[in-house]
């Protein structure tokens, strides 16, 4: 029951992160017939996002329950280092997966000529 409350008390707080990530990802699928390469780019973020913050969450009970098994505080901080390790490894290639979404498109799509009587910068 510990586990439970503490699980609970990690998630709550989330929450708004979480509908943040399941609202991207529904917009990111009604999108891509209109843009596909982004709204698949952009998809691939918002649900690596939500995966690793779920996991992470869970994760976060990690540390209590390697110490009721036995193992020491020195090991579990570095299982815990490993961990955050591959967590920020993912979180960057989301990110950057992100960042195609946002300013990739620009380079495929040359600007449209100027129109007659508006100045192009």
């Amino acid at each position: 029951m510990e586990y439970l409350s503490s699980f609970f008390a990690i998630i709550l707080p989330q929450t708004p992160l979480f509908l943040v990530d399941l609202a991207g990802l529904v917009i990111a699928i009604l999108q891509r017939k209109r843009h596909p390469k982004v709204s698949l780019l952009a998809g691939i973020y918002f649900l690596g996002s939500f995966l690793l913050s779920l996991i992470g969450s869970g994760l976060s009970l990690l540390p209590l329950y390697l110490n009721s098994q036995g193992s020491t505080w020195s090991q579990t901080g570095l299982i815990m280092t490993g961990i955050g390790l591959v967590r920020v490894a993912l979180q960057t290639m989301l990110g950057i997966a992100l960042l195609y979404a946002v300013f990739g498109w620009r380079a495929e799509n040359p600007s449209t000529p100027p129109q007659e009587g508006i100045p192009h910068a």
